[in-house]
């Protein structure tokens, strides 16, 4: 029967454990938030989310193109799978829809949604109805059961 000395057994756990702090690291470059529910709460509290969010409730001018350009690159930064899947729809969805889906997953509610694109609530739960079926190939439900769906993806 083979048996190791304490300082064969030392090295040996030594190894182990760099070999664990690799692993941990390699893990770290390939998912660098710990879960969806992280990277939600990032995109709620980024600048340009917050001044949509005053924006949505009265405080300021509609957004520019410049804020939408930078509202989308947020999620390009942060959800670049989620972004990826709603650009490969067929037929592709259009701005006002991509902005609809985007302001959705950031939390923001129909009312807002409304005033930051100039739309009734009514017309936003329209798109949203529509969205259900062009996005997830369902006709039954409406904007709540599109919300969702598209809060569930990532």
């Amino acid at each position: 029967m083979y048996s190791k000395n304490q300082s064969e057994f030392t090295v040996e756990i030594e190894e182990k454990q760099a070999s664990i702090e690799a692993l941990e690291s390699k893990l770290k470059e390939t998912r660098p938030y710990k879960d969806l529910m992280e990277i939600e709460k990032l995109l709620k509290e980024d600048e340009i989310t917050r001044k949509l969010k005053c924006i949505a409730h009265g405080k300021g001018n509609r957004p520019s193109n410049d804020d939408w350009h930078t509202f989308e690159n947020l999620f390009d930064n942060h959800l670049p799978r989620f972004l990826a899947q709603l650009m490969k729809i067929e037929p592709p969805i259009s701005e006002p829809e991509m902005r609809i889906c985007l302001l959705v997953k950031a939390g923001f509610k129909t009312d807002e949604i409304a005033t930051l694109m100039d739309y009734t609530p009514s017309t936003i739960s329209k798109y949203k109805a529509r969205l259900l079926l062009k996005i997830f190939n369902e006709e039954n439900g409406g904007a709540k059961e599109f919300e969702k769906r598209l809060l569930k993806m990532s």
